[in-house]
């Protein structure tokens, strides 16, 4: 009889013991939530005493609260990426504009020539191609993004549509003097995707070595086993390898220009046509030598399409 007893006395005091770690946790975590309700912290929860039930609550808490945090520092970025971008919207759009309406006013005045006059109606007529270079490029980067934009998916050779590209701007490479190095394979097996999504990806390159290019020229297209590789390069004293991780960013390169000439969204564009006909863009650079390397993948076309010669 006395060990039941002793046995009973045990039990009630584990059961009390127990009882007061509960109790002490549930204080404490009620302390820990006021004060994560009034402070900005990362602080986790924690037990106030060793209790095997509660620990697992108060972990899954804790994973809660880290997504949470994780979720809100992430929209926090996008919130400053996003009013970054319109400010940059915001300059590019006046840049022109303010421009436009100068030009206008001075092309009303009945004292100039009427030479004069259409020098500045070609100059209103330049800055109003920029205005819609950049808007056409908001908004169907805006597309892209949000899968909306549609791509017209059919048998192409990128060697021609390359050379198509080059020779479009060969009159002002060859105005500006450029040492053009051109080496594209001539047996190059089609690929499945956008014809004019590829005159747009490789346009908007040659553009940006214009703009930012000083006289060199390269570019080459080489056929592997499993891909084709399309490299174009230039000479520039503007970017660093520091620049290469934010090199396919919104209006990165018109951060750091700010002319007026640039709109900032031809490599982002690049990298979003690419991605979308399953291609790879990475950005070189070594020996004052900027590049853009896009890698399009053979096989995964042929199991795909089944195209003939891939």
């Amino acid at each position: 009889m006395g060990l039941l007893i002793a046995i009973l006395v045990m039990v009630c005091l584990v059961l009390l013991v127990i009882d007061i770690a509960h109790l002490q946790n549930s204080r404490y975590l009620m302390k820990q939530v006021q004060r994560l309700t009034r402070e900005d912290t990362n602080a986790e929860l924690k037990l106030a005493a060793p209790e095997r039930k509660m620990q697992r609550v108060f972990l899954s808490i804790n994973q809660l609260l880290r997504v949470t945090r994780n979720r809100q520092i992430y929209y926090i970025n996008k919130e400053r990426e996003l009013r970054k971008q319109m400010s940059n919207i915001s300059h590019d759009l006046r840049t022109p504009l303010t421009s436009i309406l100068g030009y206008i006013s001075l092309a009303k005045d009945e004292q100039i020539s009427e030479e004069e006059r259409r020098g500045y109606l070609d100059i209103v007529e330049k800055r109003a191609k920029i205005l819609q270079e950049l808007i056409t490029g908001v908004y169907d980067l805006s597309r892209m993004e949000e899968d909306k934009y549609v791509l017209n998916q059919e048998a192409i050779q990128l060697n021609n549509i390359l050379y198509e590209v080059l020779a479009l701007y060969y009159n002002e490479f060859e105005a500006r003097e450029y040492d053009c190095n051109i080496k594209i394979e001539e047996s190059v097996p089609e690929i499945i995707g956008d014809r004019n999504a590829m005159v747009r990806i490789y346009s908007n390159i040659i553009q940006n070595v214009l703009r930012h290019g000083i006289h060199k020229l390269d570019v080459s297209l080489a056929v592997y086993e499993d891909r084709i590789e399309t490299v174009i390069s230039n000479d520039t004293d503007e970017i660093t390898k520091e620049d290469l991780p934010k090199i396919f960013d919104r209006f990165y390169m018109a951060d750091r220009m700010r002319t007026g000439e640039n709109t900032g969204l031809g490599l982002a564009i690049v990298k979003k046509l690419s991605e979308l006909m399953e291609g790879q863009v990475d950005a070189l650079y070594e020996n004052t030598m900027f590049g853009i390397k896009i890698i399009w993948p053979l096989r995964k076309q042929v199991q795909k399409y089944g195209t003939r010669g891939c």
